[in-house]
């Protein structure tokens, strides 16, 4: 089977990636009509507990075997990858059940130490989809590592449309039970969509089993499964401990908004902030804390509102990391260090080129973007605060991708880990800050995620001698994010009138900015179609 070349990888990955967070969105713009921010708390406390949970599961062995196919195509070994895949399939099952159970069994646990009694049903109803998922990400981590995007790109948007569908039936039918119960129905769509897209990779595997039945297997079983388990061990422990310190970093944010303590100043300038959207913080005054349902509001805020959109371009961007996979994994088996060099260069300042307008629009135009998805514009600051921190995490996703495809897991899991002490400890302090209060988490975040690109880096440097995109072409994104700004401002409110509407003035004044964004990253030399042409071969 024919390889698909980086790009044309990167962005079918993108585009199904763009279809599936809108309609991801799309789920999520009614959802916070029929759940409001307690109920998108509750929601996001249970898909915490799930990204934790899922997160033991998808980040060592499906990396494993993808870079193990990836070696066996490049080596011409293509009767090691039917057993290779069999022995993932039975490893990752037995695995996904147990964690399954685990979560269903003991949601109440993980609801109580997210600090939400109320997210138990929540938990148990997408407790399931684990194991769909690690079914599922065999398959996909086939597919990457014959460079084939196609098959992940279709499940993905098939899985994200019937999501949407079950999702929303389910949290409208459910609407006038409690919110515990109505946020578990909601949930269950993931569980759903999961189940689905797991059942659609498994078709579209059929052609890939028959290409390597009947093939000799050259190496012995023991051989191979070694080196599977010699990636996928230590990315799997690693990956244990980075989400156990991620949920105790959301029961530390959501205790320090129950601690705080205000000063009637503060609590006057919190109030003028948040009082028009909600009759939480009305007994504010006289408390001088936030109530439990106070604080269940505020974090809902941050994370199902702010959260949401600050993540959509962060999950799209990181298919670059799933591309670079069989790239990095070909050109050190070949010994091809040129063009790893320059097609990782390339590639960081593709990505810049990209997550910097990005971070820009979500910056200027949060109130808009927000009224737009949500109607509603509580969580306009904090997505204004957040998005410079776009472009550290997309770089960062990107940088360790690549050092763990080079084989280097242990350096980003080090970096990881002081990132998450660092946000951790400031959160801690920050939040409890009454003038900065949910601010803080954005404030730790930012400190968190400079130090882990900084560290990597280094590292990606040092291991594999390959350096970060030249200042000149930092500069240069920088200034042609700031024109298409400039440009994306002054158009909007012409266009405001123009449409007499301004959802579409705002669409209008975007699109239109996009073109002199693109001209500026060309015409500066922050791009170079060279670099492009490179990563389409």
């Amino acid at each position: 089977m024919k390889k698909e070349s980086f790009l044309k990888g990167t962005v079918i990955l993108i585009a199904a990636n763009a279809v599936s967070k809108i309609l991801g969105a799309v789920l999520k713009i009614p959802l916070t009509y029929i759940l409001g921010e307690e109920g998108m708390a509750i929601y996001q406390t249970a898909f915490s507990v799930y990204i934790m949970l899922l997160s033991f599961v998808i980040s060592g062995l499906p990396f494993a075997i993808s870079k193990y196919i990836s070696e066996a195509l490049t080596l011409d070994r293509p009767g090691n990858i039917r057993f290779a895949v069999r022995f993932s399939m039975l490893l990752m099952s037995v695995f996904g059940l147990l964690l399954s159970a685990a979560m269903f069994f003991g949601a109440d646990f993980f609801a109580l130490a997210m600090k939400d009694p109320k997210a138990g049903p929540a938990v148990r109803a997408i407790s399931p989809a684990i194991f769909f998922v690690a079914v599922g990400a065999v398959y996909k981590s086939c597919y990457q590592g014959y460079s084939h995007m196609i098959p992940t790109a279709v499940s993905q948007v098939l899985e994200s449309f019937f999501k949407l569908i079950v999702g929303y039936s389910l949290a409208a039918w459910f609407a006038s039970f409690s919110i515990s119960h109505s946020s578990a129905a909601a949930i269950f769509g993931v569980t759903a969509g999961e189940a689905f897209a797991t059942l659609i990779l498994f078709l579209l595997y059929i052609p890939y089993r028959r290409d390597t039945a009947g093939k000799r297997r050259e190496s012995r079983r023991r051989a191979i499964i070694s080196g599977i388990l010699s990636v996928a061990v230590p990315m799997t422990v690693t990956s244990i401990i980075s989400g156990s310190l991620s949920l105790l970093e959301t029961s530390v944010i959501r205790t320090s908004l129950t601690e705080i303590r205000f000063s009637t100043s503060a609590a006057d300038a919190f109030l003028r902030q948040y009082s028009r959207y909600t009759h939480l913080f009305d007994g504010l005054q006289s408390a001088k804390k936030l109530s439990f349902d106070g604080a269940r509001w505020l974090f809902g805020a941050y994370t199902g509102y702010a959260g949401t959109v600050f993540n959509l371009p962060i999950g799209i961007l990181a298919s670059f990391g799933v591309s670079v996979l069989p790239v990095v994994t070909r050109c050190l088996t070949l010994k091809d260090y040129n063009r790893l060099n320059s097609c990782i260069t390339s590639a960081l300042k593709i990505i810049l080129a990209v997550s910097a307008p990005c971070a820009v629009f979500l910056a200027v135009f949060s109130e808009q973007i927000l009224f737009l998805l949500f109607k509603n514009t509580a969580s306009a600051s904090l997505l204004s605060l957040m998005a410079p921190c776009l472009i550290l995490i997309t770089t960062t996703q990107f940088i360790v991708s690549v050092q763990y495809s080079a084989g280097n897991i242990l350096s980003p899991f080090y970096f990881g880990m002081v990132g998450l002490f660092v946000k951790i400890l400031l959160s801690y302090v920050l939040i409890r800050i009454p003038e900065l209060n949910i601010t803080g988490v954005i404030i730790a975040s930012f400190v968190s995620e400079s130090a882990q690109l900084l560290l990597n880096s280094a590292s990606l440097r040092r291991r594999q001698g390959i350096g970060f995109a030249p200042l000149s072409s930092v500069l240069g994104i920088a200034a042609a994010s700031v024109i298409m700004c400039i440009t994306a401002r002054a158009l909007y409110r012409p266009m405001c009138e123009m449409l007499n509407n301004g959802i579409f003035g705002f669409i209008a004044a975007a699109v239109l900015s996009l073109p002199v964004y693109i001209a500026a990253v060309f015409g500066l030399g922050a791009l170079k179609k060279e670099e492009i042409i490179q990563l389409a071969h």
